[in-house]
């Protein structure tokens, strides 16, 4: 059985270097509804049987631009949301802000919308209704954070293959078992 992971396309959005909290959490909702810049992936599609992708717009136009065939889209898939992690109106740089609300996240701090531990759920949820139970080779098309979590609990279920540590845009990576 094979996975090919994807990362949706790159984003076509510009954000400022300095921003306050609220600025942060507008950037982050322009991410989400940024048009995306698609490039040609080389995708054999007798080898993929399926394809199931995150329900954001950018992993949807990535997966309809790819896979010929039916595609499933489940909310499963979706990336791990980024919010604010301190209200202020003091402009930081916004890596320090990204920074922040992942280890925020990390340590299931009531400021992000999801938990570390939710998110572990949803992981080993996802794999349990998708994966166990289904020998098809599956191309899951998703985002770059959530790629990591879902990566380390196919590595635990048997899968072999390697990511990169920032999954690039646009790139499918092959695990199998």
């Amino acid at each position: 059985m094979k996975i090919g992971l994807i990362r949706h396309f790159k984003v076509d959005v510009r954000s400022q270097n300095f921003l306050n909290s609220s600025g942060f959490d507008e950037s982050m909702r322009n991410y989400d509804r940024a048009e995306i810049i698609p490039k040609r992936v080389e995708l054999t599609n007798n080898e993929w049987q399926r394809c199931i992708s995150s329900t954001l717009p950018r992993a949807k136009e990535t997966a309809s631009a790819i896979f010929s065939g039916e595609i499933l889209f489940t909310d499963m898939l979706v990336e791990v949301p980024m919010r604010s992690f301190w209200n202020t109106d003091i402009k930081i740089p916004s890596f320090i802000w990204h920074i922040g609300a992942r280890i925020a996240w990390k340590r299931n701090h009531s400021s992000q919308i999801e938990t570390y531990a939710a998110t572990q759920i949803r992981v080993n949820e996802f794999i349990e209704k998708f994966i166990r139970s289904n020998d098809k080779n599956t191309l899951i098309v998703t985002h770059g954070f959530f790629m990591r979590q879902l990566y380390k609990a196919l590595i635990k279920e048997g899968f072999e293959g390697k990511i990169d540590e920032v999954p690039k845009n646009g790139v499918v990576y092959v695990l199998s078992r």
